[in-house]
């Protein structure tokens, strides 16, 4: 029922590190171990250890200085991501009216203007310098998996919408992060990293097969971790193949979609497959363009596709 065509080479090979059992660590404003205490670097900001070469970024500074206003207490590092941020989150605050079109403009921004650091899958395996924490992804404009969670994480948290980083692996056993989001009430896996696909095409909008999915879909998608640690998500309600999925009954109206998708110069449509239509083509070309089927689900006996620019 569930079939993948992979249009784009995702990276699996994020950070290297592996165990056979799914080590998991969650950090974040509605999590036990965000009250763990933090280490002080000399020449850094605050950190939290959580593996032999990655400190997680400690957010709780900027997220204060956003909140009151009172800036006096960051570091110089710090000043630069927190005035990025607060400059992009007061941009999006100007016309996103509900807390799902706050996380889904995040996730674009984050998305859209940064790319995977290519040290970091190069033969040395070395990302650049803060790659793994916002300063890369909103300085830089590159990080690793760590950067993009970590900047997702902290403008969930100058947003005030419930949210967790969560640090483990991939099936390949290679380390990994990604989030878990609280939308009205219910909990969804979002993956900014796998949404940006390697290579990077420069000016290739974001995709958004891993926003606002359950932990069932990233199992199966291709990440391990202790869902026991993490609240039960089991919900698509406020996930992109619902919120923005085009009902199409034939070819036509699939093309249809796709030729407004290259019109709005985006990179993906979700479409729900409605009246009897029961079967769909794995590539189109519409616009000019070239579409693949990248995934499909069955939501509520409802068969939604998520169609990808090649």
């Amino acid at each position: 029922m569930i079939k993948k065509i992979i249009c784009v080479c995702f990276c699996f090979v994020m950070l290297c590190g592996c165990n056979e059992d799914y080590d998991t660590q969650i950090y974040g404003s509605d999590s036990d171990t965000s009250k763990q205490t933090t280490v002080k670097d000399e020449d850094f900001e605050p950190m939290t250890d959580i593996g032999k070469d990655y400190k997680l970024f400690d957010n709780s500074r900027v997220v204060n200085a956003y909140k009151t206003g009172d800036e006096s207490g960051l570091s110089d590092l710090e000043k630069e991501i927190y005035d990025e941020a607060k400059k992009v989150l007061d941009e999006i605050k100007k016309t996103a009216t509900t807390d799902y079109e706050t996380e889904l403009m995040v996730h674009d921004y984050i998305v859209g203007s940064s790319t995977y650091d290519k040290q970091a899958i190069s033969v040395m395996e070395t990302p650049q310098e803060n790659s793994e924490n916002p300063y890369g992804i909103l300085i830089n404009k590159t990080g690793i998996c760590l950067g993009y969670t970590t900047t997702f994480q902290l403008f969930m948290d100058m947003a005030e919408i419930p949210c967790v980083t969560i640090y483990a692996k991939d099936e390949a056993g290679d380390e990994h992060a990604w989030n878990q989001v609280q939308i009205d009430g219910e909990w969804y896996y979002v993956d900014c990293t796998w949404d940006d696909p390697v290579p990077e095409q420069e000016g290739r909008p974001p995709y958004h097969d891993f926003f606002n999915v359950t932990e069932d879909f990233m199992w199966d998608s291709g990440h391990r971790w202790d869902r026991e640690q993490c609240e039960k998500s089991d919900s698509y309600d406020k996930s992109f193949y619902v919120m923005e999925a085009v009902s199409v009954s034939s070819r036509d109206e699939i093309k249809d979609a796709l030729k407004q998708v290259v019109k709005d110069d985006k990179a993906d449509c979700a479409v729900k497959l409605s009246g009897g239509y029961e079967s769909f083509p794995d590539y189109i070309t519409a616009g000019g363009k070239e579409f693949y089927a990248y995934n499909s689900i069955e939501i509520d006996g409802n068969e939604y596709v998520m169609y990808c620019v090649f």
